[in-house]
């Protein structure tokens, strides 16, 4: 099973939005990822606060709670829509946090042939265990 999934929605096309959003949906109902992560950021944020559509999709995604989206604070001041997407359900107050602290969440995005790979290999072979070490400790 793959553990996290971090899925960006920058895009201002409403169709690729409710494409990442109905994406974002089959994975989390799926449960092959354990962390699943959505932002939204830049003309995407002004899009879904206008339109009720993608808005009641918005809603079914996030419904159960298990994850929080995020949109970006600076983006949300500038087009004068924080209130709104506070409304609808996204966190839009998030502060920096130390690099440390993230340091060993690292998300990645996989190719669809990256995908058909891990996917025949554990068919084969079972679960993937990864024992990786840093190049940086001795």
């Amino acid at each position: 099973m793959l553990k996290k999934l971090l899925v960006i929605i920058s895009n201002e096309n409403k169709d690729m939005i409710k494409f990442a959003l109905n994406f974002t949906l089959n994975v989390k109902q799926s449960g092959n990822y354990e962390d699943v992560k959505l932002f939204f950021f830049g003309p995407s944020q002004k899009i879904i606060s206008e339109n009720e559509d993608l808005q009641k999709l918005f809603v079914k995604v996030v419904q159960d709670g298990k994850f929080t989206p995020v949109a970006c604070i600076n983006v949300s001041n500038a087009y004068g829509i924080k209130q709104k997407l506070e409304e609808i359900g996204f966190h839009t107050n998030v502060k920096r946090l130390k690099t440390i602290k993230h340091r060993n969440h690292t998300y990645y995005v996989l190719s669809r042939k990256g995908e058909l790979f891990l996917r025949e290999y554990e068919r084969e072979f079972g679960e993937i265990e990864l024992d990786l070490k840093y190049p940086y400790k001795r």
